[in-house]
């Protein structure tokens, strides 16, 4: 699109960002999951924490790196039109400094950690996809 929106073309390979996997039904976050640094966690959160929200959701989980606290990680999701992204993974990256991945860390850096704006259909897309 001209307008600066990124486009969310229908396809199999969407791609999708996270930073814990799910053993036996329970998510987890690896101890020795990659870090990145304190200056770089900055601007990817900033970005994660400005997409465009597709799902909005109450519920909260617990931190998993800090159980102790309160549930306070949200479970909502955001798209940029190409990623899409539950905001557990914002949390993350600015709590803890987890890579969210090499594959996305290009795709910021090639974009100067600039998210554009979303169209709605492609906010639609993204939804869809992510509620499938």
């Amino acid at each position: 699109m001209g307008d600066g929106s990124y486009s969310f073309q229908e396809r199999c390979d969407v791609k999708t960002l996270e930073v814990f996997s799910i053993t036996a039904d329970v998510p987890q976050i690896s101890a020795d999951h990659p870090r990145i640094d304190r200056t770089l966690a900055d601007m990817v959160a900033a970005y994660l924490a400005h997409g465009r929200l597709i799902l909005i959701s109450q519920v909260a989980l617990p931190d998993f790196l800090s159980p102790n606290l309160e549930e306070r990680v949200s479970t909502s999701a955001a798209t940029d039109g190409e990623w899409i992204w539950g905001l557990w993974v914002e949390y993350y990256v600015r709590e803890y400094q987890l890579n969210p991945g090499d594959d996305f860390l290009r795709y910021l850096k090639d974009r100067n950690y600039v998210i554009n704006d979303v169209s709605d259909e492609a906010a639609e897309r993204a939804r869809a996809f992510y509620l499938a």
